[in-house]
């Protein structure tokens, strides 16, 4: 028989080299699978989901959730054209001691991180452009 590589009907291996790379096939699957949500040990998932306030030190799985929702509305700019703002809304989670902002472990360290290099990069982009111009100048 030979081999399908889709797998559609699965026949017999014909060489070992055709049921090695089967193998590594296997493998491979689960690997990626693993690494793209794949089970998560317990004890990750049940850190998730503990919210931080970095104002009050508060901790816990339950803030309180501020909702918002507005109707959109029509209405003139100053030139006499019609103007259209579309209906939002939203929802942010708050610190029931301090009522602030909280976030998980992650969220925290990705905003921090944001605010780290968000910075750095735009002044080492501003110094480039300085120096091209100052480069075409002379």
């Amino acid at each position: 028989m030979s081999y399908d590589p889709y797998g559609h009907d699965r026949v017999e291996h014909t060489s070992a080299k055709v049921a090695a790379m089967d193998t590594l096939r296997k493998e491979a699957k689960e690997h990626h699978h693993n690494r793209r949500g794949g089970a998560a040990p317990r004890a990750t998932v049940a850190r998730a989901n503990v919210y931080i306030c970095k104002n009050c030190e508060w901790t816990g799985k339950e803030p309180n959730i501020q909702t918002w929702n507005e109707a959109g509305s029509t209405w003139r700019d100053e030139s006499g054209q019609e103007r259209h703002t579309p209906p939002h809304s939203g929802s942010m989670k708050k610190c029931p001691e301090c009522d602030k902002v909280v976030k998980t472990r992650k969220e925290w360290d990705s905003d921090d991180a944001w605010a780290k290099w968000a910075p750095r990069v735009t002044f080492v982009v501003l110094v480039t452009m300085v120096a091209v111009v100052l480069s075409s100048l002379i």
